[in-house]
């Protein structure tokens, strides 16, 4: 689950020319997970917003459609109509250990990335053909 949070992170970064907040709201399965809640507020830097609606794309949906139907003024006063169920703040004592993780997670990106490039792509037939037989009979899985 870090690896996801560090890769958002990453996401976040890109996107902080146009976002200046300190807050970023989550819905769906993850959610659902307090371990995961933690993770990410902490790893991110902010605090998250559980939305009270948990089918957002739905709800979405239906946002943008009353809003072509010309029952909401703009997209300011239909994106009002969301509500926060509740809110996760980062864990101090988290943040810390977590950037130390991060910036780990950063230096071996590129050489694990570089690992699977010249593997090639995995594909299920090359799993079948090579690797199930090894595992089925004791041997492992092979090296790259």
């Amino acid at each position: 689950m870090e690896g996801v949070a560090y890769s958002l992170a990453d996401v976040l970064d890109l996107m902080r020319p146009s976002f200046d907040g300190d807050v970023a709201r989550i819905t769906g399965g993850a959610a659902r997970s307090e371990l995961v809640l933690t993770i990410l507020a902490s790893v991110l830097g902010v605090q998250l917003e559980l939305t009270a609606v948990e089918e957002s794309a739905a709800y979405g949906a239906a946002l943008l459609g009353g809003l072509a139907a010309g029952l909401f003024e703009d997209g300011a006063e239909a994106a009002a109509t969301v509500r926060v169920s509740r809110r996760v703040d980062p864990d101090p004592a988290l943040q810390a250990r977590y950037a130390e993780g991060r910036e780990r997670f950063r230096a071996l990106y590129p050489a694990l990335r570089a690992g699977d490039e010249a593997r090639g792509p995995v594909t299920a037939a090359a799993l079948a053909d090579e690797q199930l037989p090894r595992a089925r009979s004791g041997q492992g899985l092979a090296e790259p």
